[in-house]
C-alpha cells in the first residue's frame, strides 16, 4: 500500500488543481488562515483541515502572489497527523508550494482536525497597500481513505490584507494640562503638571508601537526631577523629559517649608551647587521648579509667589509657557 500511495502522491503533483472554494457548513475543507499586515512584516498562515472524515493521504496545494509575499519556511505540525508522514514540495522561491502526507503503514483512517502546517511569509517592503489571496486548492484524487477511495474535500482561501503601518509617535492626553519646554542648553522639561501628587503617565499617549516610561525622581513621585523617557518602536530612546511642578523643587510633589529654604538658600549662595548653575534657571529641573514667575530668574518675586502658595492665597501657575 505505501508504494501505491507514495505514486498517488507523485501524481498529485502534476493534476490540475480543480478543487471548489468552500462553501458548504460542515463539508470536509482544507483552508488557510487570514492575517492583517504590515509591509516588512513576517505573517505566519496555518494550513487546516476541518470536518475531516477520515482520512490517511492528502496533497494540498497553496499559491501566492510573489509580488506581495516571499515565502521564507514550511513546518510541520503533528498534532493532526504523524510529522514524519508530512513533506513538502515545491522551494520558496516559487509561488507555489505543496503539503504532502501519508501513512501507508495505518490500519485506520486519521479524523483529527487542526492545523496540517504552518507556512512563514515575508510581507515584502514595497508590497501594495490591499488584500492579497493565498489560494488553496487539491486535485482530483489528492485526498484518500485507508481504503483507498477518494474523499472530495472543499477549499477555502486565506487573505493577506496589507495595511500602511501606523506612523509612531506620541502625545499627551486630550483632556492633559502638560507641555513640554525647552532649556537653553538644550534639556527638555515636562510642565504643567498637577498641584498635588502629579502623576505624568496618566497623560501619556503613543501610537505605532513607541512606548513610553517614568522614572520617578529620589522621592519615588513623578514630580520635579522625574525623567519621561520616550521609545521607538525600536526601543530606542526618542527623547527624555524632566518634570517640573513650579514651588515643588525638593519633588516631593508638595509645596511646603522646604522648598521655600531651598529657593532662599539657592539665592543668597547659601546652598553651593545643591541643583545645579542659580543663574541659568533652564538647566536644572530642581532650579527650573523654583522659577515660579517663569522669567527664567530666581528673585524676591518667586519667593514671594512660593509664600503665597504656602498661605493658600494663590496658586502657583503651571500653565503653559508664555
Amino acid at each position: 500500500m505505501k508504494k501505491i500511495l507514495s505514486v498517488f502522491l507523485a501524481l498529485t503533483l502534476m493534476l490540475a488543481c480543480i478543487c471548489m472554494q468552500a462553501s458548504a457548513e460542515g463539508a470536509p475543507a482544507f483552508a488557510a488562515g487570514n492575517a492583517e499586515v504590515n509591509p516588512g512584516d513576517t505573517v505566519e498562515i496555518p494550513i487546516t483541515i476541518e470536518n475531516n472524515p477520515g482520512i490517511i493521504a492528502l496533497s494540498v496545494n497553496v499559491s501566492f502572489d510573489t509580488n506581495v509575499l516571499s515565502l521564507q519556511e514550511a513546518s510541520k505540525s503533528a498534532s493532526v497527523f504523524p510529522q514524519a508522514g508530512i513533506t513538502f514540495g515545491g522551494t520558496y522561491e516559487t509561488n507555489s508550494f505543496n503539503i504532502l502526507w501519508e501513512d501507508g503503514t495505518s490500519t485506520e483512517n486519521y479524523t483529527i482536525n487542526g492545523t496540517v502546517a504552518t507556512l512563514t511569509f515575508l510581507v515584502k517592503e514595497d508590497a501594495p497597500i490591499g488584500d492579497t489571496t493565498i489560494t488553496v486548492s487539491c486535485a482530483d484524487s489528492s485526498v484518500l481513505d485507508v481504503d483507498l477511495n477518494e474523499i472530495a474535500f472543499n477549499t477555502r482561501n486565506g487573505v493577506v490584507s496589507v495595511v500602511q503601518a501606523e506612523v509612531g509617535g506620541w502625545s499627551f492626553a486630550e483632556d492633559s494640562t502638560l507641555y513640554t519646554f525647552e532649556g537653553s542648553s538644550g534639556l527638555q522639561f515636562v510642565c504643567g503638571l498637577d498641584n498635588i501628587y502629579p502623576v505624568i503617565s496618566d497623560y501619556v499617549e503613543t501610537t505605532g508601537g513607541w512606548t513610553y516610561e517614568v522614572e520617578p525622581n529620589e522621592m519615588d513621585m513623578e514630580s520635579t526631577g522625574a525623567k519621561l523617557v520616550i521609545c521607538d518602536e525600536n526601543g530606542d530612546t526618542v527623547e527624555e523629559y524632566y518634570a517640573v511642578l513650579f514651588g515643588d523643587i525638593n519633588g516631593d510633589g508638595t509645596f511646603d517649608i522646604t522648598d521655600w529654604s531651598l529657593m532662599a538658600d539657592a539665592m543668597g549662595a547659601i546652598v553651593d551647587e545643591a541643583w545645579g548653575d542659580y543663574i541659568l534657571t533652564d538647566e536644572y529641573p530642581q532650579s527650573f521648579a523654583a522659577d515660579c514667575n517663569h522669567d527664567l530668574i530666581l528673585d524676591v518675586t518667586d519667593t514671594s509667589m512660593l509664600a503665597d502658595q504656602l498661605g493658600t492665597l494663590a496658586d502657583i501657575d503651571q500653565s503653559a509657557w508664555e
